[in-house]
């Protein structure tokens, strides 16, 4: 809850934390997203790759015996996505992106010291006017000084990724 109150307290200043590295100023592309229709005439089955560009991610710990949105204990390589997630049609659903979906990441990042690629949504958050329609929220494991402190120094960063559907 720390960690929750600290981030949304700093992302009024320009700076999305004070110890983070990451520069919320710094000049990226809109966010957008696109999706390709591939059919399998094989299987007569329609499989849908889905590219969001320029999307906000952020950072989290989990407490020590809490659980993810799909029952899981929070650690490293798993994302929280929004729950209320206003789609083209007006219509409000969670189904978005459904909890289990990889998501693939057009660069590394750094998680406590490991180079992640991808990320599997396990979780849900609720974002703020100030993220993404996709915002990504990495969890960094279960809450200790050192997580904390690194959920903390990711800040706010611009994060483009892949995913099927």
């Amino acid at each position: 809850y720390e960690l929750k109150e600290a981030t949304l307290e700093d992302m009024k200043s320009d700076r999305f934390s004070p110890f983070s590295k990451v520069d919320s100023t710094k000049i990226v592309g809109e966010p957008s997203e696109t999706v390709e229709y591939v059919y399998d005439s094989k299987t007569r089955a329609v499989r849908a790759t889905a590219r969001k560009n320029n999307q906000t991610a952020t950072a989290y710990t989990g407490a020590s015996g809490s659980l993810t949105a799909s029952g899981k204990t929070p650690a490293v390589g798993m994302c929280a996505m929004d729950i209320d997630v206003t789609t083209k049609t007006g219509n409000t659903t969670n189904e978005i992106v459904r909890l289990g979906t990889k998501l693939y990441l057009d660069e590394f990042i750094n998680v406590n010291g490991s180079q992640i690629s991808s990320l599997v949504v396990e979780d849900r958050g609720t974002g703020s006017a100030t993220h993404t329609t996709y915002w990504i929220d990495v969890c960094f494991g279960i809450t200790t000084s050192a997580t904390n402190a690194a959920a903390i120094n990711f800040g706010k960063q611009t994060l483009s990724y892949t995913y099927l559907y």
